[in-house]
């Protein structure tokens, strides 16, 4: 029996198929795949992972989304940044571009024996430290989303939203 969830996936790959005007072949052709595979996917005959989903709605032009804590727009997309080893730094951890001098500790101990070359991304283990980018990051989006919401009301009101002459 089909587990009926709130995400009804077979009707979204429908959705984006259509929209995109796409046969179930078309479809198929463009994601390299046999036809049958993509209509067992649509019927909900096949299980579908997340992967082949963004995979099937990239090829409609649709892109896979969530939507965060903060009403923010999340795309969900494999994170490309990898340490030297080519493994994916662990979720938890807050990772940025070692861009300036000072963002890595090894910036500190130029030409000490031991220490490893600068790379391209770090992070920081301190949990008060991530704790602190975090919301001094969720302080500056909050500030610059008040600055266009004020931008846009004070645009809205010199061209056409104030009471202007009246004849």
């Amino acid at each position: 029996m089909q587990d009926e969830s709130w995400l009804d996936v077979r009707a979204i790959l429908r959705a984006a198929r259509r929209d995109a005007d796409l046969s179930q072949a078309a479809l198929a052709r463009r994601a390299g795949m046999a036809q049958p595979t993509v209509a067992s996917y649509e019927s909900g005959a096949r299980g579908i992972s997340v992967e082949t989903f963004q995979h099937l709605l990239g090829r409609c032009g649709w892109s896979l989304i969530a939507v965060d804590a903060n009403d923010e727009l999340r795309a969900l997309v494999d994170d490309p940044r990898r340490d030297r080893g080519g493994r994916r730094y662990p979720p938890h951890l807050d990772v940025r571009r070692t861009g300036l001098p000072g963002d890595w500790w090894g910036d500190y101990y130029p030409g000490v024996w031991g220490v490893p070359p600068r790379p391209t991304w770090t992070f920081h283990l301190d949990r008060d430290q991530r704790d602190w980018r975090r919301a001094s990051a969720a302080r500056d989006a909050r500030a610059v989303r008040e600055a266009r919401a004020a931008r846009e009301a004070a645009a809205g009101e010199e061209f056409g939203g104030g009471s202007g002459a009246e004849n």
